[in-house]
């Protein structure tokens, strides 16, 4: 499913070290993982698409009451994300604790294993959580993204890091998120804060991997006609919830 061209030696050492990281991160320190993630956030492409986007997949997971087990669901849909076409998921026990910024370390190994199943590789994908809008700008739809070389975007549901001023209160309103360097005296835009329902509570938007902050706003507003949330991704969630509800009472 990977699409990539050619890699130099260090991209490819690079890749590697986060392939053995998100299948077992028991053997890291917290400094080397987040030495990792800063070192892998240059080689996030946010860029405009290069291809047409034909297919959507959404991905998100569920966790068993003990939190031991995590159950993914990705779901592939047509540009219009109203309804599944293909559906595949995945079953892992839970390696690493939740930590704030760490979150790949726990969904990504599942949801790499569900999206790698479905039949045909997406043109985009949606991811329940962060991109660049990361304290090291290297969220969960990022390595997705740089895994599987897919166009990939991060939808928020909360704020992990960054300023912004609070977008207005209808429907498409949006700001940018950034994250500000006191040393440098500067800020970097690492997302979007974006209003996909009028006076509703706003989601954090970014890019995970060779998409443009704008696309980003665009598809995630496209997707969510009805909801806070991108349809897709909604589906996605209750898919999951599904999944963990049927293995669970089996």
């Amino acid at each position: 499913m990977k699409r990539s061209g050619t890699l130099s030696v260090d991209d490819a050492f690079e890749l590697q070290t986060l392939s053995n990281l998100i299948n077992d991160p028991r053997g890291y320190t917290l400094p080397q993982i987040e030495e990792l993630q800063l070192a892998l956030a240059a080689r996030v492409k946010v860029e405009p698409l290069i291809t047409p986007i034909s297919t959507i997949c959404a991905v998100d997971c569920a966790y068993s009451q003990d939190n031991s087990r995590i159950f993914a669901a990705a779901l592939l849909f047509d540009t219009q994300g109203e309804s599944s076409v293909a559906v595949s998921h995945a079953v892992l026990d839970c390696l690493f604790p939740y930590i704030p910024g760490l979150l790949a370390l726990r969904e990504a190994p599942a949801m790499l294993q569900a999206i790698r199943r479905l039949s045909t590789p997406p043109d985009l994908i949606l991811i329940d959580g962060h991109g660049t809008a990361h304290p090291r700008s290297f969220g969960l739809a990022c390595v997705v993204g740089l895994l599987l070389e897919i166009p990939t975007l991060g939808v928020g549901k909360g704020r992990l890091c960054g300023d912004y001023e609070m977008p207005g209160p209808q429907r498409g309103a949006c700001t940018p998120l950034f994250m500000r360097r006191v040393a440098a005296g500067s800020a970097k835009r690492i997302g979007t804060v974006l209003r996909t329902q009028t006076s509703v509570k706003p989601l954090y938007v970014s890019p995970g991997h060779r998409i443009s902050h704008e696309e980003s706003i665009q598809w995630a507003l496209r997707l969510a006609n009805n909801s806070r949330v991108p349809e897709p991704l909604r589906l996605a969630h209750q898919q999951a919830a599904e999944l963990r509800t049927s293995i669970t009472n089996a």
